[in-house]
């Protein structure tokens, strides 16, 4: 009966160390960690007049991020590397988010690897059902002086690797009005945000654009940029927003 006993243990010795074995010589390849965010939005105020909204959309260039229903607001989980095959080099992303300027007005900031890559949300779009657009969420803040207003926005963007960006530049955009711009972003691998303020001063022919991971204070709260009402296509930039509210 000792001999069955000894001999079953030694069988199950070997067999445990059999399977260890595969496992350290035939890991299990690792998926890439990107970090995620959840873009959760109270709507208190709408536009008067507009259909029904149904659905909405995290919009990036050529596709759908995330997609939900309308209740009062919405609530979307920004994840992983369903965009990786529609990642853009910075210099790309910049001319398609700033369309009045050009990458040889605004020259390409110092970033701190050069694979990086990405892809921004363009906008929060909401429908009347899978199709019939409506307009436009955007998570924006304003400051507001005697003699000058500040348009704040908060922007959502995949990056393929942690970078930095920084740098400034001056420059004439297609409009013909001057400006300065400065970044100072920290993005790590995955879903992040940060924010964009653009400046205009009374009397003053320049206005500033700045770029920050800290979010500037300000009045802010989910506005929809609605083209129903306007009876427009035209989806409208953020210099186009700013002139047109600091009137």
């Amino acid at each position: 009966m000792k001999k069955l006993f000894y001999s079953a243990a030694m069988l199950a010795a070997l067999s445990f160390t059999f399977v260890s074995c595969k496992d350290e010589d035939d890991p299990k390849p690792q998926e890439p960690v990107y970090q995620s965010i959840t873009v959760a939005a109270a709507v208190t105020e709408l536009p008067s007049g507009l259909p029904t909204i149904a659905r909405v959309r995290a919009q990036a260039p050529v596709q759908t991020i995330a997609s939900t229903l309308w209740s009062s607001g919405f609530s979307l989980k920004l994840e992983d590397a369903a965009t990786s095959t529609f990642l853009k080099a910075f210099d790309q992303i910049f001319v398609s988010t700033f369309p009045w300027l050009t990458a040889a007005q605004a020259p390409t900031p110092s970033l701190s690897t050069a694979r990086f890559q990405g892809v921004e949300i363009e906008a929060f779009a909401s429908t009347e059902g899978e199709t019939g657009w409506i307009g436009d969420f955007f998570f924006e803040g304003e400051n507001e002086t005697n003699d000058s207003y500040t348009l704040l926005e908060e922007v959502y963007f995949f990056a393929n690797e942690d970078v930095t960006i920084t740098g400034t530049s001056s420059g004439i955009d297609l409009d013909e009005d001057p400006f300065d711009m400065t970044w100072n972003v920290t993005l790590k691998k995955g879903w992040n945000k940060f924010y964009s303020s653009m400046t205009f001063v009374d009397e003053v022919e320049k206005y500033t654009m700045s770029f920050t991971s800290t979010k500037p204070a300000g009045d802010w709260g989910w506005k929809l940029e609605d083209y129903v009402s306007k009876n427009s296509s035209e989806k409208m930039t953020m210099k186009q927003r700013a002139n047109l509210r600091k009137k």
